[in-house]
C-alpha cells in the first residue's frame, strides 16, 4: 500500500472517529454531562452538544444546581456557549433566556464533577456582545444593561445603559468605573452620533441623552451630568419628558424637592391624557 493511500485511510479513520465522538456526546444525558469534567480535555465534546441536548441538561440543572436564578418553564433558550471565563482551563456554560419581561444570562459553573452552581444576570443582549475581554487579561467581562433608577410603583424607567461586570472571587461584580476605555471608544462616541441624528425627535433624543449622562456620572466625570437638562424637561408640556426629568432627579439623588415637584407635574399632565399617551 503506497504512502498516499495510507494517508487517506488514516485521515478517513480520524474523520469517522470524530463524527462518532460528536454523535456520542450529543446523546449524553443531562446527568452524564454534569459528571463530565468541563475542561479543555472535554471541550470538543461539550461544544458538540446541540440545542436539544443543552435544553435537557438545563432542565436537569434547574432541579439540581445551587443558586438563586433558575429558568422557569415560560423562559425560552435563545442562545448558549461554553467559555473559559477565568482563563484557567475550566469551562462554564452560558445561556441566555428570554421571557415576557426581559432577557437573563445564566452562568453554570461546575464546582466539581456532578456539582454545578448557577448565577443569573439581567438584562443581556447577544452573547458575542455580552461576553468580552475588555482589558486583555484573559478573563472575560460581562456587558449587561441596566435601567436608570425608577421612582415608585407602576412608573417604568425610560433609558438603559451598559454596565461592565468583572469576575472577582468566582462571581461577577459590577465594575463599570474600572473600564473607562470601553465607554470612551465604543459607547460614548456612538451615543453622541445618535444624539445628533435624533434632533428632530425630542423623545428619542432624551433617552440617548439620559444614557450618556448616566455613564458620565458613573465614571465620575460629572456627578451632576443631566441635572440642567432635567430642569428644562420638567417644564415641558410633554408628559414623557417630565417623566424623564423625574428619573434623572431620582437617579442623581439629593434633589428631593425637584423630584417631588416633577412627580406632581407628571401626575397633573397625565390626568388630562388617555393612558396610551403617557
Amino acid at each position: 500500500m503506497n504512502q498516499i493511500m495510507k494517508t487517506i485511510l488514516i485521515a478517513g479513520a480520524a474523520i469517522i472517529l470524530a463524527f462518532a465522538s460528536i454523535a456520542s456526546s450529543a446523546e449524553l444525558s443531562g446527568a452524564e454531562i454534569t459528571n463530565l469534567r468541563w475542561d479543555a480535555a472535554n471541550i470538543n465534546a461539550l461544544r458538540a452538544l446541540d440545542k436539544a441536548a443543552v435544553v435537557i441538561l438545563l432542565d436537569n440543572l434547574a432541579e439540581t444546581a445551587s443558586g438563586t436564578w433558575i429558568p422557569s418553564e415560560d423562559d425560552i433558550l435563545s442562545g448558549f456557549t461554553w467559555v473559559d471565563l477565568a482563563g484557567d482551563g475550566r469551562y462554564e456554560l452560558l445561556a441566555i433566556y428570554h421571557s415576557r419581561c426581559c432577557s437573563v444570562l445564566y452562568i453554570y459553573w461546575q464546582d466539581a464533577p456532578g456539582k454545578v452552581s448557577v448565577q443569573g444576570y439581567s438584562t443581556a443582549g447577544e452573547l458575542d456582545k455580552t461576553i468580552r475581554d475588555l482589558n486583555g487579561d484573559g478573563k472575560r467581562e460581562l456587558v449587561l444593561y441596566a435601567y436608570l433608577k425608577s421612582s415608585g410603583p407602576g412608573v417604568g424607567p425610560t433609558a438603559m445603559w451598559p454596565q461592565v461586570y468583572r469576575l472577582q472571587n468566582g462571581s461577577y461584580v459590577e465594575a463599570s468605573r474600572d473600564f473607562p476605555s470601553f465607554y470612551d471608544t465604543e459607547v460614548l462616541p456612538q451615543l453622541e452620533h445618535d444624539i445628533g441624528k435624533a434632533r428632530e425627535s425630542p423623545r428619542d433624543q432624551a433617552v440617548l441623552v439620559m444614557e450618556r449622562d448616566k455613564i458620565l456620572r458613573v465614571l465620575g466625570r460629572d456627578p451632576n451630568a443631566g441635572l440642567a437638562q432635567a430642569r428644562e424637561w420638567v417644564k415641558s408640556p410633554d408628559s414623557r419628558l417630565v417623566a424623564d426629568a423625574r428619573v434623572v432627579f431620582d437617579d442623581i439623588g439629593g434633589h428631593e424637592q425637584e423630584l417631588n415637584a416633577a412627580k406632581l407635574r407628571l401626575k397633573s399632565l397625565r390626568e388630562r391624557l388617555p393612558r396610551k399617551d403617557w
